[in-house]
């Protein structure tokens, strides 16, 4: 089982899965729940059980009232060989292809309430797939729309803007490339159309060429209901891109066995 613990010091999240470490496409052993038609192919769609519950060792009270053993994941994978850096070579249009699934997809499971924080990830040097998550956490209780205000006050950051859109230099980068690519309109996922995504896809596009491909995309919504896209460098998840630690280790077994290991 899952498990998102909150560090009441840092207010940071960190996810400890438990889980086999590696590409999660290639460690696949299920069925596909369905398929949609990408192109010539299709982009088969997995529903991953990997459940989230709430911490039973600290902040389990109110917190965590709204985030019981809820949150939902998913891979969509559009290429079955591993290492096929798709994603660089593919155009625009397909880009654009690939987005309207993943923005189609989350108006779909809004229904069901898994919560409005939402990333979709893909390592592009890694296998052909998008890992999307939608969670309630990380918490997001302002009222304000972060993303306007990272847009407007983008200054000497920003690296691309015209009417629509605009691509910028994050202020507190937690990568050594980390870059953002927005419309400038207060638009959701679930309430884009196809040309905020052809626009997002366009910019994109260009910035994976000049960037190369050990890089990171995401598709993400992060609970104030503003679409972006994030591209970093290396290798991260989707929990990485929404502010999380990811570990697949437990404190309290590592602390076992190196009190057994003192005695």
């Amino acid at each position: 089982m899952n498990e998102f613990r909150l560090d009441p010091e840092t207010l940071s999240f960190s996810l400890i899965s438990r889980s086999k470490e590696g590409c999660r496409a290639c460690l696949l052993d299920i069925k596909e729940s369905s398929s949609v038609p990408f192109g010539n192919s299709l982009i088969k769609i997995y529903e991953m059980k990997d459940y989230v519950q709430p911490s039973k060792y600290e902040l389990s009270g109110d917190f965590f009232k709204k985030s019981e053993a809820d949150g939902y994941e998913e891979l969509l994978v559009f290429s079955r060989e591993h290492g096929k850096t798709r994603l660089k070579d593919m155009d625009k249009e397909a880009l654009e292809n690939i987005f309207s699934v993943i923005a189609d997809r989350v108006k779909q499971l809004e229904k069901y309430g898994f919560g409005g924080n939402i990333a979709a990830s893909s390592y592009l040097k890694g296998h052909g797939y998008f890992d999307m998550v939608m969670l309630d956490i990380p918490w997001n209780s302002t009222g304000a729309c972060k993303e306007c205000g990272y847009i407007k006050n983008s200054g000497n950051r920003e690296i691309y803007s015209d009417d629509h859109i605009c691509a910028y230099a994050s202020f507190a980068p937690a990568h050594e490339v980390d870059i953002c690519i927005a419309p400038k309109a207060h638009v959701s996922m679930a309430g884009s159309d196809p040309v905020v995504l052809f626009g997002l896809a366009d910019i994109t596009k260009k910035l994976i060429g000049v960037l190369g491909e050990d890089a990171t995309l995401s598709l993400m919504e992060a609970g104030d209901g503003h679409m972006k896209i994030k591209i970093c460098s290396g290798a991260s998840g989707p929990f990485e891109s929404l502010g999380m630690h990811h570990v697949h280790t437990d404190p309290e077994e590592i602390s076992k066995e190196l009190r057994k290991k003192l005695k």
